[in-house]
């Protein structure tokens, strides 16, 4: 039942049409702050579980923050200080809109190529960022993609499987870090996400790493990835799609054998809008998996606000200790 109420969730995201991604809803507060893992005073935080742009709205009571605290403390490392510049007033551009708007995903093709050569990684990702900066959109964004960065040089994944691809941010920070052989596979249900995405990784360099499965929901396409691997399993897997669907799909996963042990499963946003009964479920005390939290900010940033303030996330870093 959990999983069919998932799909209908997801179905109704991906009809739904215009920028519904660049819309996101303000989370209640609540008594305490995940930053006190990291040695932060205790103040004001921002609940787990609150929709945002692409999701919607759904029951995503996760408990109180004390309770949450428990299953977030199993083994958080020091906070990283990879938080990227962040653009001044002063510094930031207003011609900027009149020069590249963004209607659709695919507005965002000129300004990378215009601002990328083919093959440079790196001005791709720069350019994405940039772009981020004027319009934000659902991508991991620096911070976060330092992050996966090292995660991938520490795992060596000879397959990454991706849910949640949008224009294809995290695929090719990824890729440009995976060992020789390596490849991704990634989903993304909306077709024209995902076209997008494909334009995106091949401008990188990246078209024989990275193979994109659109049109379906992760439930309905990870037999597709099974078949792919003639029934083998993934080596790492990043969660980064309906927040609600990270449970119903990891078991989904887990029944199909695509994890094997010491499988590495990183999943964002766990903290902030939160993904329901997620952590609990992949909680080193319950045996699973051995899980600890990367701190990082929400990546939904609006740095045209003066005081704006981004919010506390995390990405959650599993490993997968068999059935």
């Amino acid at each position: 039942m959990q999983q069919i109420i998932c799909r209908q969730q997801m179905q109704l995201t991906c009809n739904s049409v215009g920028a519904s991604r660049n819309k996101v809803k303000t989370a209640p507060p609540c008594t305490r702050r995940i930053a006190a893992a990291k040695g932060a005073p205790e103040e004001s935080c921002v609940a787990a579980g609150s929709a945002t742009s692409s999701m919607p709205s759904s029951d995503t009571s996760f408990g109180s923050c004390a309770s949450r605290r428990a299953v977030l403390g199993l083994a958080l490392p020091a906070a990283l200080s990879l938080t990227p510049a962040r653009v001044s007033a002063s510094e930031f551009d207003p011609t900027f809109y009149s020069e590249w708007s963004y209607v659709q995903p695919s507005d965002i093709l000129p300004y990378i190529i215009e601002n990328s050569t083919q093959g440079d990684a790196a001005a791709v990702v720069a350019a994405f960022d940039r772009f981020g900066e004027y319009y934000p959109m659902y991508k991991c964004g620096d911070e976060k993609g330092q992050i996966l960065e090292r995660l991938v040089n520490e795992v060596k994944p000879k397959i990454i499987l991706e849910l949640g691809s949008f224009l294809g941010y995290s695929a090719i920070r990824c890729a440009g870090r995976l060992p020789p052989g390596g490849r991704i596979i990634t989903i993304e249900a909306k077709p024209q996400n995902a076209e997008v995405a494909r334009q995106t990784i091949a401008r990188a360099g990246f078209a024989d790493r990275v193979q994109v499965i659109s049109g379906k929901l992760a439930a309905d396409a990870l037999p597709d990835v099974s078949k792919i691997l003639n029934g083998g399993s993934v080596d790492m897997i990043y969660l980064d799609h309906f927040k609600d669907c990270y449970l119903p799909d990891l078991k989904q996963m887990e029944a199909q054998g695509l994890l094997r042990e010491n499988t590495c499963v990183v999943a964002d946003n766990v903290v902030y809008p939160g993904a329901p009964g997620f952590l609990e479920y992949v909680d080193s005390s319950v045996g699973r998996y051995k899980t600890y939290l990367e701190p990082a900010k929400f990546e939904y940033d609006q740095k045209w606000k003066p005081d704006w303030v981004p919010k506390e996330d995390a990405l959650s870093v599993s490993f997968f200790q068999g059935n």
